[in-house]
């Protein structure tokens, strides 16, 4: 069954907002895709529900243990507050980033406009 569910997030503050989906995966391989309105910074990736989001301490996704993140601005992979810089174009208005997490084989893919960055494995030594 296909769902499609569009949700528009945008930051108006000086502050490192986030948003959380509430609904939990435990198994199995789940898939979101994120098209951008802007080419700015952002972190989008997956997170625990014991990850940290202080929004005014500049915590977001990819800043702690519990959760990892892209930036294609910076061109980054974020996990625990530590970056690994990816050989990619930065993103643009209008790109699409593809946020894919397989809890099979405990990894973690981010594609651009469907290009799959390497595998991530980081978050699954901390998180199972």
């Amino acid at each position: 069954m296909l769902n499609l569910n569009f949700f528009q997030a945008r930051c108006d503050a000086s502050s490192f907002e986030s948003v959380r989906c509430t609904f939990q995966v435990m198994e199995g391989i789940y898939y979101y895709e994120v098209t951008l309105i802007t080419s700015g910074v952002m972190q989008i990736g997956w997170a625990t529900k014991n990850s940290k989001f202080l929004n005014y301490e500049g915590y977001g996704i990819g800043d702690d243990e519990f959760s990892l993140s892209y930036d294609g601005c910076r061109k980054m992979i974020w996990f625990n507050a530590n970056c690994e810089p990816q050989n990619y174009p930065e993103w643009k208005c209008g790109d699409v980033l593809g946020c894919l997490i397989n809890l099979q084989n405990y990894s973690i893919i981010f594609y651009l406009n469907g290009s799959p960055l390497p595998p991530c494995h980081k978050l699954f030594k901390h998180v199972k």
